[in-house]
């Protein structure tokens, strides 16, 4: 539909921990800017969301955000904050998989066409294990990564975020 984002037909509760703090079920959306208001220094934004409950009744909350064009990050609290600091951090993963991947067959990605083999065993969603390759290149992006995200991990103050850092500290010393 027009103005519509996103459509979740369906959510879950998110667990949460022993300060009853919630763990999860964060949804991001990353809106492009318009040309429009490209040079504005404000803007505002309309958001709503529609749901029904388990009894049928339909729901509506509205809400108007005032957004700063052109001042730093601000993050509304830490959970946010950590929710965006995982997507980069995957994204990163992902982009350096798809990196090696593709160097090692010499092509670009297409779906399942890496020139694999076995791969009518395989699932839509799998690929053949490789041997772990990390370019010069990813090394050094994941040491720049790593420095951004021991900053952002003090700042929330959220020791579980140590598995990823050990994880990225693993790769930039790595040697095969």
């Amino acid at each position: 539909k027009q103005g519509e984002c996103i459509k979740i037909n369906t959510l879950f509760p998110s667990r949460t921990d022993d300060e009853q703090q919630t763990r999860g079920g964060v949804v991001l959306l990353k809106l492009k800017t318009k040309t429009s208001i490209i040079d504005t220094l404000t803007t505002t934004a309309n958001f709503s969301i529609t749901y029904e409950d388990r009894l049928g009744n339909k729901c509506e909350e509205k809400q108007s955000i005032y957004i700063h064009m052109k001042n730093e990050i601000n993050y509304t609290n830490t959970g946010i904050q950590k929710a965006i600091l995982l997507v980069n951090y995957v994204t990163l993963l992902k982009e350096w998989i798809n990196h090696e991947r593709e160097h090692k067959y010499n092509e670009k990605k297409n779906l399942l066409d890496l020139k694999e083999t076995n791969t009518e065993k395989l699932s839509p969603w799998e690929r053949q294990s490789t041997e772990l390759i990390i370019s010069k290149q990813y090394r050094e992006q994941f040491k720049t990564f790593l420095t951004y995200f021991e900053s952002e991990m003090a700042q929330i103050q959220d020791k579980d975020l140590e598995q990823e850092v050990k994880l990225l500290s693993k790769l930039i010393n790595y040697e095969h």
